[in-house]
């Protein structure tokens, strides 16, 4: 159900893929396996993320970290802590997005995943420029 629940959001049948999603979640919730249900999880905050649905992405991304901590699964922490940077940036919370974000890319650096790396790098930019061009706009009120 997950991954038929990911590719229907990947296809732009979100509410039926998000159905599928949560599905899954609530039956591995009380499952052994700890790995699915922590994708489960992740790919859940991304459907909500597509959806713009960014407090219920930020709630399954976190549940998800916590579990894939608990998992020991870096390439699942690094892929919860991405999502999470890409949701706190996009509501406006920069600079917890870009520790964030700065996590994830430290992890898929040790992970040797170059193009996630540079996905981040650029995401991480484009966050910076932003507070930095609040920043400027603060001072020259302040003039």
């Amino acid at each position: 159900q997950s991954i038929l629940g990911s590719r229907l959001v990947k296809e732009g049948r979100w509410q039926e893929g998000l159905q599928l999603l949560l599905q899954s979640v609530r039956q591995l919730s009380s499952g052994d396996n700890l790995l699915a249900h922590a994708n489960a999880l992740y790919q859940t905050g991304r459907a909500h993320e597509t959806m713009a649905d960014w407090n219920n992405a930020r709630l399954y991304y976190r549940d998800a970290l916590r579990l894939y901590a608990h998992l020991g699964d870096t390439l699942g922490i690094a892929q919860s802590h991405a999502g999470l940077g890409g949701v706190l940036v996009s509501r406006g919370f920069l600079e917890k997005g870009m520790a964030e974000l700065a996590t994830a890319k430290e992890l898929y650096h040790q992970l040797d995943k170059p193009q996630q790396v540079q996905d981040l790098e650029q995401l991480y930019a484009a966050a910076q420029r932003i507070l930095a061009k609040q920043s400027g706009d603060s001072s020259e009120a302040r003039v």
